[in-house]
């Protein structure tokens, strides 16, 4: 029952977060940004758990988003790299929870003439190709349940390079890749 619940809950986030990848580019919205932690890169930052925020990239070979979801399998531990984005949110707010994009995908900043106020959101391309270069990074409590604590903590903000070191969660579908994070390096 714990795990079917578990399971149900990071689809809907997975889900929730997705949602998202088909509004296209809005004519206003915030600009790249979030809090900056206080200290060096070992120090955790408040509200996450202690160890979450690496201070050098994870042992092993990272692969991208699309790669992953063509290979990664439920509960296996993976290495994970992309850049903060994929949605025009990609941070849930007061949750653990956000999306990340394939680093072969060309955000809208890096294509000349385009004006979108929120190049994170990649509105530049296909919803298809979003969906498919897209990935759920989670931090989970002893619940399976994201943490009340948005990973705007860790400093980092959209369009950030982030290498993630975690478990598969639940693949209810191939399009859907969730990982709950057990470390985050934070590129640039």
């Amino acid at each position: 029952m714990m795990m079917k619940l578990r399971r149900e809950h990071g689809l809907v986030i997975a889900l929730a977060l997705l949602a998202g990848v088909t509004t296209g580019c809005p004519a206003d919205g915030p600009t790249a940004g979030g809090t900056e932690t206080a200290g060096t890169a070992q120090t955790p930052a408040t509200g996450l758990p202690g160890g979450l925020k690496l201070a050098t990239s994870p042992d092993g070979e990272a692969l991208g988003v699309s790669a992953a979801k063509a290979s990664a399998k439920e509960g296996e531990t993976i290495v994970l790299r992309g850049r903060i984005g994929g949605t025009f949110a990609p941070f849930v707010e007061g949750r653990a929870a956000m999306t990340i994009a394939d680093e072969a995908m060309d955000s809208c900043d890096s294509k000349e003439g385009d004006g979108c106020t929120a190049p994170w959101d990649y509105c530049c391309e296909t919803p298809e190709d979003i969906l498919a270069n897209t990935a759920t990074i989670q931090v989970v409590g002893e619940d399976g349940r994201p943490l009340a604590v948005s990973l705007r903590e860790l400093g980092a903000k959209e369009l950030a390079t982030v290498v993630v070191q975690g478990t598969v969660g639940p693949r209810p579908d191939p399009k859907v890749l969730i990982v709950n994070a057990t470390g985050i390096w934070v590129a640039d």
